[in-house]
Parts: structure tokens; C-alpha cells; sequence
């Protein structure tokens, strides 16, 4: 379930650092429910290009209507310190939205090749609910 506590973004002072990472002047944010391709740390060129499409991507989803951060929970941050949230834009999971294009896949709890074998969506995979954001359970 997502918190209810929605921090409303202004998506001119965003900056995004790759397709499951996004930065304010104030907080930097990790994508719950995806696992991205890398850019800087990418393992192959492969890895890279697809990190470099999916950044696009999100940036042109940010661009494209309100924005809003919905941390889950509240104060949840990963290894690196980043807070954990759904990123809303129109009302809708950019999470979501970058499966279904096939910029990401589902997280599977921790971080796979992109360079043996891209593979979007497996049987099994958690689900996201895209249809109702508020019954979002996977991270």
C-alpha cells in the first residue's frame, strides 16, 4: 500500500540521474517496484544504451504533467541514502509505465544482468497494480 503521505514535486527542479533514480535540490528519490539498466556503472554497452533510453524516458514522463512522491514507507531510504517512492505523473506509477513500454523490469529484490540476457518480464515476477496506484505492493 502506498503511504498517504504524497510530497508534491515541481518537475523543473528535477534532475534525472538514470531510469530508476531522481534527484531535488533537497532529496534524491529511488524508484520502488523496477529494476533499471545502469549508465554509469553499466557492464556493457548494451546495459548503457538501454540506461540512457530509459533516463530519457523518464525525464519525458516528468515533463508531462504533475508530479508527485509517494514514499513507501514514510522514511524508508536504501543502501545509498536515497528515499524509496513511487513516482506519480498524471496519477499513474512512472514504475509502471516503464515496464509496460519495456524500459524496466519488475524488481526482483536485487539487481540483474542486463548484458547476458534481457529479459523485461518472467512468469512470477511480483506484480505491480497499474490500474490503482494505491494498491501498490512491491518495491
Amino acid at each position: 500500500m502506498i503511504g498517504r503521505d504524497a510530497l508534491p514535486a515541481d518537475e523543473r527542479a528535477l534532475a534525472v540521474i538514470d531510469g530508476d533514480t531522481v534527484h531535488s535540490d533537497q532529496e534524491r528519490y529511488r524508484l520502488l517496484g523496477i529494476d533499471a539498466a545502469e549508465i554509469h556503472r553499466a557492464q556493457c554497452d548494451a546495459e548503457r544504451r538501454l540506461g540512457t533510453l530509459t533516463k530519457h524516458r523518464l525525464q519525458a514522463l516528468i515533463r508531462s504533467g504533475p508530479v508527485e512522491f509517494r514514499p513507501d514507507p514514510p522514511t524508508e531510504r536504501d543502501k545509498y541514502g536515497r528515499l524509496l517512492v513511487h513516482l506519480l505523473v498524471n496519477g499513474e506509477d512512472a514504475a509502471c509505465i516503464l515496464i509496460r513500454e519495456g524500459y524496466a523490469r519488475p524488481w526482483r529484490g536485487r539487481r540483474e544482468d542486463w548484458c547476458t540476457e534481457i529479459s523485461l518480464a518472467k512468469p512470477g515476477d511480483p506484480q505491480i497494480d497499474c490500474t490503482a496506484t494505491s494498491s501498490i505492493g512491491t518495491r
